[in-house]
């Protein structure tokens, strides 16, 4: 392999990874702006619907509000979406009834999430 091909063979690679790089970071502009609109949409007392949107929330959280998140993540682990929906909704100053509004639950299972 001569000296040019191995550049060319490189600045294609380059070129390649670039574009990969910029797929990701569209991906998460995509995931963030939904999760600002679910967040907003859920501070407002309206419903989460689908588990997208759980998720949706939950990536924005961990982005604006990452100290408290980190905490969560190192003292709580193996957490799914749920419990972090509702510690997310907890730490906002959300009370039990706009939780079961939100989430879609009865008073008995935010009771549990509580203790």
């Amino acid at each position: 392999m001569s000296l040019e091909s191995s550049d060319e063979e490189h600045s294609r690679e380059i070129e390649s990874l670039k574009r990969n790089i910029a797929d990701i970071r569209r991906k998460d502009f995509e995931t963030i702006g939904h999760g600002k609109e679910v967040y907003e949409s859920v501070m407002s007392g309206h419903p989460i619907h689908y588990r997208e949107e759980e998720e949706s929330l939950i990536e924005y959280y961990s982005v604006f509000h990452h100290d408290t998140f980190r905490q969560w993540m190192d003292s709580y682990r193996n957490l799914t979406s749920r419990p972090l929906v509702f510690l997310i909704l907890t730490d906002k100053g959300k009370t039990d009834t706009e939780i079961q509004e939100i989430l879609g639950v009865s008073n008995m299972t935010v009771r549990e999430g509580v203790s």
